[in-house]
């Protein structure tokens, strides 16, 4: 395994064109593994440790965009292929795990790129929230902290996208009803983790909106395209 990612890493910095399809055919290669139940055989603690340093890697250096969205694809697997419980076990979760949120929280801010990319990643934070009432483990999974973050992220960012939307007459990604539906799923397993934080911050931006709102009704000199894009919100 080793030896093989050595090689992996060695070709893709020698052929950085190819990268994409070359994470490509590794998530296809997962996929087949994870079918055929070799992860299962192989609960080898030098190949887990060997796949989280390897992801700590690539967060840590990823800058080409043609690379994302099999990135995240990525993401998604690695969660199935392994429980949250051996996952705190390791010695770089911790670390990994900052990563990972950091990188959601970006992608979720930067809205109008690779929208398809969200549901992988909002898949490995709901799996993830979804299996901490099984985790045996003392060592802490971190999630309390990170998925209110996730939560937050995803929530302000489409309130600030209704004002790019209607200031630059862009197609509303909100429109897409059964895309938002499909992550409002999966964002409302994330959310529970923490649920009095949701309450807490759906309740203080919804107070805000309203009060901004009013202002405006209130206001002789508000233009249109501002109290249109508070009705939006």
């Amino acid at each position: 395994m080793k030896s093989s990612g050595n090689y992996i890493q060695n070709y893709v910095a020698s052929q950085p064109k190819l990268a994409p399809f070359v994470i490509q055919a590794l998530i296809q290669v997962i996929a087949k593994l994870t079918k055929l139940g070799w992860f299962e055989v192989q609960k080898d603690e030098f190949v887990f440790r060997d796949i989280i340093a390897d992801v700590k890697r690539f967060l840590q250096g990823l800058s080409d965009p043609g690379n994302y969205h099999e990135f995240c694809r990525f993401l998604a697997r690695l969660k199935t292929n392994y429980q949250l419980g051996e996952l705190v076990l390791v010695k770089e979760y911790a670390e990994v795990i900052g990563l990972i949120a950091n990188f959601t929280i970006t992608s979720l801010q930067h809205w109008e790129f690779a929208p398809n990319s969200v549901h992988y990643l909002l898949t490995l934070w709901q799996r993830m929230v979804a299996s901490v009432p099984f985790v045996k483990s003392a060592e802490p999974h971190l999630l309390d902290t990170y998925a209110p973050e996730i939560t937050k992220a995803f929530i302000t960012s489409r309130l600030e996208s209704v004002a790019i939307v209607v200031r630059d007459n862009l197609d509303d990604p909100l429109d897409d009803t059964a895309t938002v539906f499909q992550q409002l799923e999966q964002l409302c397993t994330v959310s529970r983790c923490e649920y009095e934080k949701t309450c807490t911050l759906l309740v203080q931006l919804f107070d805000q909106n309203a009060q901004n709102y009013q202002k405006l009704l209130h206001s002789a000199s508000a233009l249109p395209v501002d109290v249109a894009i508070q009705e939006d919100m």
